[in-house]
Order: C-alpha cells, then sequence, then structure tokens
C-alpha cells in the first residue's frame, strides 16, 4: 500500500491522544533529469528542505503554491523547473526568512540559466538588480526608523531646552524695583 504512514507516525500518541496525521514522503528525486545541471537538484532540495522544515504535506502547499498536486509532485521531483513565482510561493508559505529566501531566489535563477544559457548573463543581471532592490528597501527602512528616532529625540531635547529656559529665564535677571527713569518727564517750564 503506497502513502501509508511509517509505524509510530501518526494516529494515537503514547498518552492515548490524537496525534498529527502521517505526511506521506514526497517524490524520490530523479538523477537522470538533472544531467550537467547541478543547481536544478539544488535548488529542489532545498524547496523540499523548507517544506519538510515547516511540516507541511504537499497536499497542504499544492493549493498554497496555486498549483496541481501532480504539477507540485513534478516540480519538487525535479521533472519541471518551477516558476519563480511558485519557488517564491513555497518560500512565503513556509515562512521562510529574508535571508534563507534569498538562496533558492539564487538557486532559480541558477538553474534557469543552465536550462536556457543564452539567456544566463541577463538571469543573472536580474538576480542581482533584485538584490539591490531588496537591500535599498532594507537601507530605506532602516534610515526611516533612525530618522524617527533622531526625531523623537529632537522633540525630547527642545522639550527639555525649552522648559529649561522658561525656569532659568526668572533667575538670571535680578528682582530690583524699577526705577522710572523718564526723560520725556523733564522738569520744563510750562510754556
Amino acid at each position: 500500500m503506497t502513502g501509508v504512514a511509517e509505524e509510530g507516525i501518526g494516529g494515537e500518541g503514547p498518552a492515548g491522544g490524537e496525534t498529527r496525521p502521517a505526511r506521506r514522503p514526497l517524490n524520490p528525486l530523479k538523477p537522470e533529469v538533472f544531467r550537467n545541471r547541478p543547481h536544478k537538484p539544488a535548488l529542489v532540495e532545498h524547496l523540499r528542505s523548507l517544506i519538510g522544515a515547516a511540516d507541511l504535506a504537499g497536499k497542504h502547499v499544492a493549493p498554497g503554491v496555486a498549483l496541481s498536486a501532480s504539477a507540485l509532485s513534478k516540480n519538487l521531483s525535479g521533472d519541471r523547473l518551477p516558476h519563480r513565482s511558485t519557488v517564491e510561493a513555497i518560500i512565503q508559505l513556509c515562512g521562510a526568512s529574508e535571508e534563507v529566501r534569498a538562496l533558492p531566489l539564487r538557486l532559480h535563477t541558477a538553474a534557469l540559466g543552465e536550462a536556457h544559457p543564452a539567456f544566463a548573463e541577463r538571469l543573472v543581471m536580474a538576480d542581482a538588480y533584485e538584490e539591490a532592490v531588496i537591500l535599498h528597501d532594507r537601507v530605506q527602512a532602516r534610515l526611516e526608523d533612525a530618522l524617527g528616532e533622531h526625531r523623537r529625540r529632537q522633540a525630547d531635547h527642545d522639550d527639555l531646552s525649552a522648559g529649561t529656559r522658561r525656569r532659568a529665564r526668572p533667575s538670571l535677571r535680578p528682582r530690583t524695583r524699577s526705577t522710572r527713569n523718564d526723560s520725556t518727564t523733564d522738569a520744563r517750564p510750562p510754556a
């Protein structure tokens, strides 16, 4: 019987409670489709490891990446090179971080370059451009955070300075009785 879970996986747990149903393993890789294409198996293995690390079953991944189960199986066994959108959807579905996201995208570009050597240089340039845009967005976000923090600190500083000036001004001026020194009211004889 195919797709049957191994003993001890799924079913009832040690305390008699239900556990997660067993995942059906992914189809094995087909080495004949990887001849002279080292990046394709690296991409496929990386995607499979992402799915395995996220503990997802193929039947749950397929709808999440808008593919049929059959098409996903062909992508993950090496029969077909997945589209970039499929790679990105798998990365997102698995909840991978930005650092992890970069590797499968680079592998996809390299595998696509292996499949279409005439476009390899352009693909590498497009990938470098995308990485530059991502880096720019990260730097822009950090700059906006730093500017926001600077503005908050500047406002706090201004508030403190204004409060200090208000309290300091009265003490800087000595309080004395004002003497009226009105030069316009000299004692002049009436004319």
